[in-house]
């Protein structure tokens, strides 16, 4: 049914410019690639609830630093 309401939703599948500017959402839905929330889900967050703002930025970026390796 989509097809015929969105006829450009069929069309940008081979569109080149399209595939090259979302190169990674094309990889994810060939499943090429996982999706980065799927990535990120895998990534345990130890932290308590009377931590600081600064203890948990410094998780923050140690675990963005995991995320991206």
């Amino acid at each position: 049914m989509w097809r015929l309401l969105r006829p450009d939703a069929v069309a940008v599948l081979s569109d080149k410019r399209a595939r090259a500017s979302l190169s990674r959402y094309f990889a994810v839905m060939e499943n090429d690639k996982p999706a980065k929330f799927q990535i990120a889900k895998r990534l345990k967050a130890d932290f308590e609830p009377d931590m600081t703002t600064r203890e948990l930025w410094k998780i923050h970026e140690e675990l963005t630093e995991e995320f991206y390796n």
